[in-house]
């Protein structure tokens, strides 16, 4: 064994010479630690004849942890020093070294522990994840983390925080109403009334060519809707409801001598009017030629928005202080108010609990009530006058206002207050949204948009 001690000494002196930057010496045949630290990592002692353990490694400052490297143990055990903690800014990158023991196993110091986290100054921000670019992005103006991190304008423009809207389409004629699928954009351009110069378009969400579904119809100003590989919508001015496949082709003509049919909606077997003779209509999806199903009829009045829920059709009443929200079981059963003494109300539109609707004349307002019927409530502050078309999608109802040129917001719920998104339009109507972004068409410019959510 003391041929052993006396080969590790030289061994030992050997190492002494090579490392000297890297810890100070124990005297052979003692169990003794030291250690000479830096500012960036930490060295263990060298042990020989007992077991030797590392020093510490010091703290880095502002940079990496210090390392910890392993005293050699001479017949020993040498244990490796612990990284020393990273400063703020970069993590520690340094994990411990352990000793080369003769006769012992080294084993390695804990790595030092990560630094700490940047601090920006707004509107500055830790977007990309790379500590490396700290405090990166400029969240008044980057396309991909407007207003906050991972907020995309979709390809649109970011200025001072806030997503710019997006034209999909141009040059349509006089453009009115919309609906999507997961890929696409559909709107009817109902043309000049008496020319039959109407059409039936798409394009992608993400922007493209314009691809014409439908031309020749007559005036489809006012429903369309979208279901699986058909999209169906209502001819005003000859009284037709028609359907194509969305690719374009085989066009069918589901219903004729319509009284000036207007909004549609569409489930997984039917397609639902509404007449401008105060009747609710529906036919089977597939099957032209079977003729349509009067669901109810009521003499006097004039049925324009059309929507599903809580198993069975809704539809606005248009007229002027005594509008109405009317409801229709699909089981069966007489029509029943939801909600009276509305104000010209046209589109509306559902989610799991309530109906929505906008009231469109000189008291011009966005208002909810329970599917089933109760209070009316009006959402955050009323609109200006010239509000038309509406949407509801995750908390938030959406809707133009033809006359301000305007996109408003307004939650859900109220009392929040409504949010003017976008200004300048030329005179928006229809609107629909999805999980990423609103859409809507201009009637005045032609123009087919979309703004990021």
């Amino acid at each position: 064994m003391s041929e052993l001690r006396i080969g590790a000494g030289a061994l030992l002196l050997g190492l002494i010479t090579a490392t000297a930057a890297c810890g100070g010496d124990d005297p052979p045949g003692n169990d003794a630690t030291t250690s000479t630290t830096t500012t960036t990592s930490g060295a263990g002692g060298h042990g020989a004849g007992g077991d030797g353990a590392g020093g510490a490694g010091a703290a880095g400052t502002g940079g990496e942890g210090g390392g910890g490297v392993g005293g050699n143990g001479v017949g020993g055990n040498g244990v490796g020093g612990s990284g020393g903690d990273g400063g703020a800014g970069a993590g520690g990158a340094g994990a411990g070294v352990g000793g080369a023991g003769v006769g012992g196993a080294g084993v390695g110091g804990a790595g030092g522990s990560g630094g700490g986290s940047a601090t920006c100054v707004a509107p500055m921000a830790e977007c990309d994840g790379n500590s490396a670019t700290v405090c990166e992005t400029d969240t008044t103006a980057s396309s991909e983390h407007c207003g906050a991190c991972g907020h995309s304008c979709l390809g649109g423009a970011c200025l001072a925080g806030t997503c710019q809207p997006v034209v999909l389409a141009d040059t349509q004629n006089n453009p009115w109403t919309i609906a999507l699928d997961d890929e696409h954009v559909y709107w009817t351009n109902g043309g000049q009334a008496a020319s039959g110069n109407g059409s039936v378009a798409r394009v992608r969400k993400m922007g493209g060519d314009v691809q014409m579904i439908a031309t020749g119809q007559s005036y489809p100003f006012i429903g369309i809707a979208v279901a699986d590989d058909h999209v169906y919508w209502t001819n005003y001015t000859d009284g037709t409801v028609r359907r194509a496949l969305i690719i374009g082709g085989g066009e069918e003509t589901l219903a004729t001598g319509q009284a000036n049919p207007k909004g549609i909606v569409v489930d997984a077997t039917h397609a639902y009017w509404a007449n401008n003779n105060g009747t609710i209509m529906r036919h089977p999806r597939g099957g032209s030629a079977q003729p349509p199903e009067l669901l109810s009829s009521v003499s006097g009045t004039k049925p324009y928005g059309v929507a599903l829920g809580n198993g069975g059709i809704y539809w606005t009443v248009a007229s002027a202080n005594v509008g109405s929200i009317q409801f229709l079981p699909l089981a069966g059963g007489p029509p029943a108010p939801i909600a009276e003494q509305q104000d010209l109300p046209l589109y509306l539109a559902t989610d799991t609990e309530h109906v929505y609707w906008v009231n469109t004349a000189a008291g011009p307002s966005i208002a909810r009530a329970p599917l089933a019927g109760g209070a009316v409530d009006v959402l955050g502050s009323s609109p200006s006058a010239g509000a038309y078309g509406m949407t509801v999608a995750g908390d938030d109802v959406y809707f133009t206002n033809h006359q301000q040129g305007t996109i408003t917001r307004a939650p859900s719920s109220p009392p929040e207050q409504a949010q003017v998104l976008v200004t300048g339009q030329g005179r928006p109507r229809m609107i629909a949204a999805d999980d990423l972004a609103i859409y809507w068409v201009n009637q005045m410019d032609g123009t087919v948009m979309r703004l990021a959510r």
